[in-house]
Formats: C-alpha cells, sequence, structure tokens
C-alpha cells in the first residue's frame, strides 16, 4: 500500500476535525432556527432512529416582516376588544342589568374561543420572542375577562397556561389588573386569588 504523502495525510486529518465539528456546527444552527436541540444531539450521540432525521431538523419558523406587522396588529386589536368587554360587563353589573350580562357572559366565551387563543402560541407552535409580551397581556385580559363572568375553571386554565409558557420570564412585566403594570409571576398570583374569591 502507498505511504500517504505528507499532503494527503494534512487533508485527511483535515477532514476527520470537519466531521467532528458537524455535530457541534448543526447543534448551534439548530438554536438559531427553533429546532429541537436535544433530539438532535441525541440522534448524533446515537440515541435516534436516522429515519426520523427529518423530522428533528424540521425548522420551526418564526414570523417576521409584514407578518409580524400583521400578528402583533391583530393581538393588539383583540386585547383592546377584551378590555371594553371587561368594561361593559363591570358596567352593567354595577347597574344590575342581568339580562345584558347573560346577553355579554354569552358572547364573550366564543369570542375568546375563536378571536383570542389562535393567536397565542402553544404546544409545539413557534415561540416569537416578539410577541412575547402581547400574548402575555392577552391572556391575562382573557383571564381578567374569566373572572368577571365566574368561570372558574377558564380562569385557572389562562393562570396554568401563562405559567406553562413562560417560564423564566417571571419578573417580564404585564398588565395585570388592566391598567396597572406588575411582574408576571405577581400577575399571576393575583390571577388565581381572583378565581379564588369566586
Amino acid at each position: 500500500m502507498l505511504e500517504r504523502t505528507p499532503m494527503k495525510k494534512f487533508w485527511s486529518l483535515r477532514h476527520a476535525n470537519l466531521l467532528a465539528l458537524l455535530p457541534l456546527c448543526g447543534l448551534l444552527g439548530c438554536q438559531s432556527i427553533g429546532i429541537d436541540t436535544d433530539r438532535f444531539a441525541r440522534f448524533f450521540g446515537g440515541g435516534a432512529d436516522p429515519r426520523t432525521l427529518p423530522e428533528i431538523i424540521e425548522p420551526r419558523v418564526f414570523l417576521g416582516g409584514e407578518a409580524l406587522a400583521q400578528k402583533k396588529k391583530r393581538i393588539r386589536r383583540v386585547h383592546a376588544d377584551l378590555v371594553h368587554l371587561l368594561e361593559g360587563y363591570q358596567r352593567v353589573e354595577r347597574q344590575l342589568k342581568s339580562d345584558d350580562q347573560r346577553q355579554l357572559e354569552g358572547f364573550i366565551r366564543p369570542y375568546i374561543e375563536k378571536q383570542a387563543t389562535p393567536l397565542v402560541a402553544t404546544g409545539d407552535q413557534p415561540w416569537n420572542p416578539d410577541l412575547r409580551l402581547l400574548e402575555a397581556n392577552l391572556l391575562f385580559a382573557a383571564g381578567a375577562l374569566f373572572g368577571a363572568i365566574g368561570d372558574d375553571d377558564e380562569l385557572a386554565d389562562v393562570a396554568n397556561t401563562i405559567e406553562d409558557r413562560f417560564v423564566g420570564y417571571e419578573s417580564l412585566l404585564v398588565e395585570y389588573p388592566i391598567g396597572e403594570t406588575q411582574t408576571l409571576a405577581g400577575a399571576v398570583a393575583d390571577l388565581r386569588g381572583a378565581g379564588a374569591a369566586l
């Protein structure tokens, strides 16, 4: 067998080093585009079925540009609607207009379900950092409405969703109660307290 020349040895060593760096480069690339880095690492560590690689490296594409601007606009509009609904409900409640209260209650639940809930990233959906505060405030507005109409179960679900989705962001300043600002952790505690008082 022919002995490798110094140049061939150099390229062989370089090739080996590049191959060794591929998993690290891939991991860093995964983090930059939202790929599941734990599953990527398990794949290169031999703990995953190669047939699952396409699923592992499927990127989570964050919104940007005009799409992001439109999403922000929709969230702000729905948030404003929830605030107006809350103010309207509190007004008819003070005026003891029970018929108006029941009509509003019948409108509030489906509105939140159809208009607010789809705007908040849940489960495996992309979690866009540019929308984090807007989505948090939208959830707190929904929770405030559920508290106003006395729906303790829905209020608890909202509080659980906030805690699950905002792990590590407990110090984020959010709007709750409506018109006031405090940390997310304090707001969640107050939201749960409102439910317990129902």
